[in-house]
């Protein structure tokens, strides 16, 4: 996975799940990692919208991800709101 576009949350909930699972990392050893209880990772991946930006970067770190914001292209305003 070389670059992933995200413009709604519940796409940024199935990302982080099937990302954490292509690195074969449990819901438990995330928890662990991140210092987020189990519980509350598995509410995350289901609700996405409820995260906060602490917990979001030591995620993607665990994981080797990082943020890139850019400007839109040619591209329409896609928003959930």
């Amino acid at each position: 996975m070389l670059e992933t576009r995200i413009y709604l949350t519940n796409r940024l909930g199935s990302l982080l799940k099937d990302y954490r699972k292509s690195q074969n990392i449990s819901q438990k050893e995330l928890a662990e990692r991140t210092q987020i209880c189990q519980s509350r990772i598995s509410f995350l991946e289901n609700h996405p919208e409820n995260i906060s930006i602490g917990q979001l970067m030591r995620w993607l770190s665990v994981l080797g991800l990082e943020i890139k914001i850019a400007v839109k292209k040619d591209e329409p305003m896609t928003t959930e709101w």
